[in-house]
């Protein structure tokens, strides 16, 4: 079968350009032709240029909530002097820029290239299944604002078969978010989620015969074993160290501070991997830029590691190592539900001082290897389903879950300041 796969791969993020691996060699040990149709829309450019338009982001702020026509303006003015100052990063953005691409050209195999929808729908990628997921495709935070059609495979001849895989979401207005996504997803002939919060969500914003799966992230279905001919054939480090790995929010300074605190307390020093290099942080001095295969290699040999990432986490526990994971009030949840499912919660905190006393302590990995076979072997049900292998996978329909009133989503599930549970 011919599959057409469609994500965040261009983005210059470890973890990103990993899961978009991860799927592509499960679907092609599966025994289908795999592509990843090469779509980088506008805002997506913007976001990872090497010196962005300071008009675009002054724009963008001052479409922040204001008090008045002066704050407003004060807002824009802050968008704009912020991504000017950024252009000194520049030199740092190229040199990442050319260490993603070349892991792109080396181990993903694209498409042309497409920037629109308009030319998605024009001149559409041929295939017999098209795959959207994972990462966060339906957080329109992460989308210009809105929700692109693109994501939810608007595009093509509506005979070829459309799937979602462990595709990530976050609401801010349930009801809002509910409404937009209506017309969007009934094209979908499955829908798989990888978050469980948000499954009873998305279930209601669609018609009540449309299948519905929980899946974990597409790294996971690789061991770590399956990752090492990606990894650097010279060491990047000959002393042992801490790592960090952190993703911009309220979760990072306490993340870092954490990782600080744990260098006073043995003696280890830190380095940072950061996936947003342009963001420098007082308390650690060893930033190194890294492609997804040094990023590998730096996990696999840290004596501890310190994230508030959820592919920080992810292969923190493929490989092993003793870790503390910092949650994030608005996605942290992705984290929690995971290590959750592994028996593995004593991980993962809100709190810096947590680190110190817990990173240390035992971990049951054999319990945890036990736990995720099961996750695994589902998802792989799953997705031989979607390419016409295997039997069918347990399917939630939206018809099962009952119905609640509309005041149940007058406001989010849990604001942004609010603590993960």
């Amino acid at each position: 079968m011919k599959i057409g796969i469609l994500t965040f791969h261009f983005a210059f993020n470890c973890g990103a350009v990993l899961q978009c691996f991860a799927l592509q060699e499960t679907m092609t040990e599966l025994g289908n032709d795999v592509h990843v149709i090469n779509y980088c829309p506008w805002y997506h450019q913007n976001r990872y240029a090497s010196r962005k338009n300071p008009f675009y982001y002054a724009n963008k702020k001052r479409k922040e909530p204001a008090k008045n026509v002066f704050e407003r303006w004060k807002h824009w003015y802050q968008g704009f002097s912020d991504t000017v100052r950024s252009w000194k990063n520049t030199k740092v953005i190229r040199e990442r820029e050319d260490k993603f691409r070349a892991f792109r050209k080396a181990y993903l195999r694209e498409t042309r290239m497409y920037r629109t929808v308009r030319a998605l729908k024009k001149h559409p990628p041929k295939y017999d299944l098209y795959i959207a997921g994972s990462d966060q495709l339906w957080n329109r935070k992460l989308t210009d604002n809105r929700y692109d059609h693109a994501y939810f495979l608007r595009f093509g001849d509506k005979k070829v078969k459309r799937v979602t895989y462990a595709v990530g979401t976050y609401f801010e207005n349930i009801l809002d978010e509910q409404k937009q996504m209506d017309p969007l997803i009934w094209l979908m002939d499955i829908v798989s989620l990888r978050e469980e919060k948000w499954l009873e969500t998305v279930m209601r914003s669609t018609l009540p015969d449309k299948p519905f799966h929980v899946d974990i992230d597409p790294t996971l279905l690789l061991d770590a074993s399956d990752y090492e001919p990606l990894l650097p054939k010279e060491p990047l480090e000959t002393e042992p160290y801490i790592l960090t790995y952190t993703m911009p929010g309220n979760a990072q300074n306490p993340a870092n501070r954490a990782a600080k605190q744990l260098s006073d307390a043995t003696g280890l020093k830190v380095i940072d991997v950061n996936g947003n290099p342009t963001k420098g942080n007082f308390q650690i001095k060893n930033h190194r830029v890294v492609s997804p295969a040094e990023f590998l290699w730096y996990v696999k040999h840290a004596d501890y590691v310190v994230t508030n990432s959820f592919h920080g986490t992810v292969f923190s526990l493929l490989y092993e190592k003793r870790f503390m994971t910092i949650l994030h009030a608005e996605t942290g949840n992705r984290v929690s539900e995971l290590l959750d499912r592994l028996g593995l919660s004593d991980r993962c905190t809100t709190f810096a001082t947590d680190v110190i006393q817990n990173i240390d302590a035992p971990v049951d990995w054999a319990g945890a290897r036990q736990k995720l076979l099961p996750l695994r072997e589902e998802s792989m049900r799953y997705l031989r389903y979607c390419c016409g292998k295997g039997e069918r996978p347990n399917l939630v329909m939206p018809k099962e879950v009952p119905i609640l009133p509309k005041e149940a989503y007058r406001k989010p599930l849990r604001t942004a300041s609010e603590p993960n549970p």
